[in-house]
């Protein structure tokens, strides 16, 4: 049994140390631990204010919950249900792909039946127009909305890699040409060519 007191007692700490400066942190040493268990107490919590339609109370809760387990996959596709209850279908998904990613099994039905993969078809869209206009950057952040929602795609780590060749980093684009390479899909020809251009 997990009373309020305790995790209140345990969570302090941490909302403590979060608010430090840099150097303040560095002062203070370790960064202070906490047990995983209140993070799944927070989730429960979350889950019982979303079915009562408190969203607010729940939203608080489950933030706080991933602040408690970044690892916590049910707080994410809890926190993505939420999201989508309330129209923000985009942040929604987010969370219900990084959910899905962490292996959370209702999240990949949710994933699916929300049509989430739009938004990583749409965001690649967006970074191929970009690249082509050698916006390097701003194709770089579309491209990385796509790998939140499907890390392993070849395709999108191939575009990643080019937005990091064209940004002058082939540390960086030679790790996501070799990582798509990995993957084993169709796209590796273009992996490989693109790995090539880097040591010419």
């Amino acid at each position: 049994d997990i009373g309020v007191t305790g995790v209140q007692t345990c969570a302090l700490p941490i909302y403590s140390y979060n608010r430090l400066s840099e150097f303040e942190k560095a002062d203070k040493g370790v960064k202070p631990t906490i047990d995983k268990k209140y993070s799944e107490a927070y989730c429960c919590r979350a889950i019982c204010y979303y079915e009562l339609k408190k969203n607010e109370q729940a939203l608080k809760d489950i933030e706080l919950a991933i602040q408690l387990d970044k690892s916590n996959s049910e707080a994410y596709y809890q926190r993505g249900r939420i999201k989508l209850s309330s129209g923000k279908k985009e942040e929604g998904c987010m969370d219900i792909g990084l959910a899905r990613n962490l292996g959370n099994a209702s999240a990949k039905n949710a994933f699916d039946d929300n049509f989430c993969w739009q938004f990583a078809i749409n965001n690649y869209k967006d970074a191929i127009s970009k690249l082509k206009l050698n916006q390097f950057q701003t194709a770089s952040e579309s491209i990385e909305k796509s790998l939140a929602l499907c890390p392993d795609s070849a395709r999108y780590l191939i575009i990643k890699g080019k937005c990091f060749l064209g940004l002058g980093n082939l540390e960086l684009a030679f790790h996501n040409f070799d990582k798509a390479i990995q993957g084993n899909s169709a796209d590796n020809i273009d992996a490989y060519y693109c790995r090539g251009l880097i040591y010419v």
